[in-house]
């Protein structure tokens, strides 16, 4: 099962079991590393700095022990809005 979702910046996202025994995928599907260009008068106009055919790992591997340990985290951040 895959969870695909959007941050607030509209970078695609997902959340996945792993072939992995008790793991899952988490983190944004396609790294742009980009750098400021020129003001448009609508923002900045972003230039890539990798080539499209370079692949960089921007997923996180976690094991259930790992997820668990960030859980209260999270959750505190829920309801207060502060780690």
């Amino acid at each position: 099962m895959k969870i695909e979702f959007e941050d607030v910046y509209k970078t695609k996202c997902s959340l996945e079991k792993s072939p992995v025994k008790d793991m899952i995928w988490l983190g944004i599907d396609e790294l742009r590393l980009t750098i400021p260009a020129v003001d448009t008068g609508k923002g900045f106009y972003y230039h890539p700095v990798l080539p499209e055919d370079w692949y960089v790992n921007s997923r996180m591997h976690l094991t259930k022990d790992q997820i668990k340990s960030l859980l209260p985290h999270l959750e505190k951040f829920v309801k207060i809005g502060e780690l």
